[in-house]
């Protein structure tokens, strides 16, 4: 396999991280937010092997977004958008941390912490609520300097810069969504789009640097 074939397999990372989150999602099932401390306890009781599964799917997810990201960090550079890539690519660091923090309190709830501390299950499942919440702010940051810097690179068809604007005003919607009950909690409907709206965004990131030009290894032989 050549190394310009290389690189157009590096995008495809997009496509298995939304796999993997939507895979996670679906063996998980968790409660929502809302629920009382013993809903939550019994869930962790009942269902600890589930989460432990969920746990590995998005631990494996990570990686594939952390792939992703720095794919898309390369091709940015290539199209002399060295900036706009610095600051996308770390805001993709930030999410990553984020999501592996989230990752490791679904970790503890799921292995022994609703069995050997059950008053802590609340807690550390609204902790988990915040930490799902804040990680609207880099994921804002990273769609959008990838909107403004696909736009000046001129790397991809006009529409991807759209898809990226729009999910960057989408997302950073979701900062601020903090309300106990309702649309606009952490596990409200609105987080729902959200996830959506990043998860396209990942898929048509992986499609439109796949497709839609050369490969930038490709671009710099003369």
């Amino acid at each position: 396999m050549t190394r310009w074939d290389w690189q157009r397999l590096g995008p495809a990372s997009g496509v298995v991280f939304v796999g993997l989150a939507v895979a996670s999602l679906a063996v998980s099932s968790l409660p929502g937010y809302g629920e009382s401390r013993s809903t939550l306890t019994a869930y962790f009781l009942q269902h600890h092997r589930r989460g432990q599964v969920a746990v590995v799917l998005e631990g494996l997810g990570l990686i594939a977004f952390l792939w992703l990201i720095g794919t898309l960090r390369s091709a940015l550079r290539v199209r002399g958008q060295d900036h706009l890539a610095t600051i996308a690519f770390g805001a993709g660091l930030i999410a990553v941390t984020i999501g592996a923090f989230d990752t490791i309190i679904l970790s503890a709830l799921s292995f022994r912490i609703a069995e050997d501390a059950p008053r802590l299950v609340k807690g550390l499942y609204d902790l988990r609520a915040t930490a799902s919440t804040m990680l609207a702010f880099p994921l804002a940051a990273l769609t959008a300097a990838t909107a403004l810097a696909m736009r000046r690179g001129r790397l991809v068809p006009a529409w991807y810069g759209v898809v990226s604007a729009v999910t960057a005003l989408i997302t950073i919607g979701r900062g601020g969504a903090l309300a106990h009950h309702g649309f606009y909690s952490p596990g409200g409907d609105y987080g729902l789009i959200t996830s959506i709206a990043i998860l396209f965004w990942a898929l048509t990131t992986s499609l439109t640097l796949a497709f839609g030009g050369p490969a930038p290894e490709a671009e710099l032989v003369d």
